[in-house]
């Protein structure tokens, strides 16, 4: 039985609500109860453990119901442990992750760094006759900045928009199929500024580098 204001999947009572009149109910038996409090603050190691060892078992009948994102079969359900344990789950997969996608980044920004040093010296005449004409260092110098612009802006454009569509459209189902609050904008924004930051210091010492090569008398 499912009714949109009220239904459950695979919680408690595995997969199907009974609804039934007052009366009747208060002729069944009651074969088992559950206790939700919400206290301030958060609950010491001792105070965890000791709700553990004052619960007694009644029965060994556990319905662990077909929940399809996160299924904990137990009595005695602590929210702060819970958290505790899935970011602890979580943190171990997003960080080999996050370190692969910084390796990669690296490799790809030091090959691109290193391809614009080895052609410096192919600039280094037009430079030179460029400044010859008339054309001031400074000028020389912010064509260079947009021409290398352009040439690390290329690989980084389609990364964004291929990586942020799969990150958005995951991220929100997973956030519709757990119930949790979260903004997927929220976690693809904090990588994204990591990302570009490692891109900038990269870009800012090929630059650098470059336009010292360049200018090399």
């Amino acid at each position: 039985m499912r009714c949109d204001a009220c239904w459950a999947d695979g919680h408690n009572v595995s997969d199907y609500i009974l609804v039934a009149a007052d009366d009747v109910v208060e002729q069944m038996e009651v074969y088992y109860t559950e206790l939700a409090s919400m206290i301030p603050g958060t609950l010491s190691d001792e105070q965890i453990g000791a709700i553990y060892t004052s619960h007694k078992d009644y029965s060994d009948i556990i319905a662990s119901g077909t929940d399809t994102m996160t299924l904990t079969i137990t009595d005695t359900l602590i929210s702060q442990e819970l958290l505790a344990e899935g970011k602890w789950g979580y943190t171990s997969i997003s960080l080999p992750m996050v370190y692969i996608g910084l390796v990669y980044l690296c490799v790809a920004l030091t090959i691109l760094s290193v391809q614009q040093l080895s052609d410096s010296g192919k600039y280094r005449y037009h430079c030179q006759l460029l400044s010859s004409l008339g054309l001031r260092r400074k000028q020389i110098n912010r064509t260079l900045l947009k021409q290398m612009s352009w040439f690390y802006l290329c690989p980084i454009l389609p990364a964004v928009l291929i990586s942020g569509m799969a990150v958005i459209i995951i991220s929100g189902k997973f956030v519709n199929a757990t119930g949790v609050s979260g903004s997927a904008f929220t976690y693809f924004g904090t990588s994204f500024l990591i990302f570009v930051g490692i891109y900038l210091l990269y870009f800012i010492a090929a630059y650098v580098g470059f336009v010292r090569d360049v200018w090399k008398e």
